[in-house]
C-alpha cells in the first residue's frame, strides 16, 4: 500500500515503496536487467501517449 496516499498499487523493490502505475511501469522498464521485452513503447510517441493512459 502507498505509504503515502494508502492506496494501491505499490511495488516494494529492496524495503523501498515505489508507487503511482506509471513510476512503476517506467522503474520496471529502466531496470529490466536486460530482458528482451520492454513494458512500455520505445517510439516517443507511443510512449507519451501511453503516459497518458496510465
Amino acid at each position: 500500500m502507498n505509504p503515502i496516499h494508502k492506496e494501491i498499487p505499490v511495488l516494494i523493490h529492496n524495503g523501498k515503496p515505489i508507487f503511482e502505475s506509471l513510476i512503476i511501469l517506467q522503474y520496471i522498464d529502466d531496470n529490466k536487467n536486460k530482458a528482451p521485452a520492454c513494458l512500455l513503447p520505445s517510439n516517443p510517441y507511443d510512449r507519451g501517449s501511453s503516459n497518458q493512459s496510465c
